[in-house]
């Protein structure tokens, strides 16, 4: 399921790194991710409201990979 509009897997949140790609609407994309010091797994909700925001591809993120 990913698209131009989600994170790419491996992308790192703060202490989570992506793993999976949940679901998508029409409000923002949904996320399994691990933290990798405890194993731990959470889902991540980022809030994108389609036209009303976007991923703007030129600008970079940190994709630390693993």
């Amino acid at each position: 399921m990913q698209s131009r509009n989600t994170l790419s897997l491996g992308t790192r949140l703060d202490r989570y790194i992506i793993t999976q790609v949940l679901g998508a609407g029409g409000f923002g994309v949904t996320y399994m991710a691990d933290e990798p010091s405890s194993g731990q797994k959470v889902a991540i909700k980022e809030y994108l409201p389609i036209g009303l925001s976007y991923r703007d591809e030129t600008i970079p993120l940190d994709r630390t990979p693993i």
